[in-house]
C-alpha cells in the first residue's frame, strides 16, 4: 500500500491510497508531465482519448496537452457547454 499526496482541482493536496504503482512510462523524464487531475505522470501527447470519454454521436473526441475534449463534427453545433451532443445544423 502507498499513499500519495496528489495536487486537487482545487489546487491544494489530497491524500490518495492505492495499491497500484504508477505505469512505467516509455517517454524520456524531459517528456514526461506531471496533471493536476492525476497523481502518476504521464507522457506528452498521451493518449487520453482512449481511456474513455463522454462524447457522444455526432461530436468526436480531441487530445489536448493535459486531457481530452469534444468537438462537434462539420455540419453540427453543440447543444452544451462540453460540446458532448451536437445538432444537425442543416435546415430543410
Amino acid at each position: 500500500m502507498r499513499i500519495l499526496m496528489c495536487p486537487s482541482q482545487e489546487r491544494s493536496m489530497h491524500r490518495v491510497v492505492t495499491t497500484d504503482p504508477c505505469p512505467q512510462l516509455n517517454c524520456p523524464e524531459s517528456e514526461q508531465i506531471a496533471l493536476s487531475s492525476r497523481c502518476c505522470k504521464v507522457c506528452r501527447g498521451h493518449d487520453f482519448c482512449s481511456e474513455g470519454h463522454g462524447c457522444m454521436e455526432h461530436s468526436d473526441c480531441m487530445n489536448l496537452e493535459a486531457g481530452d475534449c469534444c468537438v462537434c463534427k462539420d455540419g453540427y453545433r453543440p447543444l452544451r457547454d462540453d460540446n458532448a451532443y451536437c445538432e444537425g445544423t442543416t435546415w430543410l
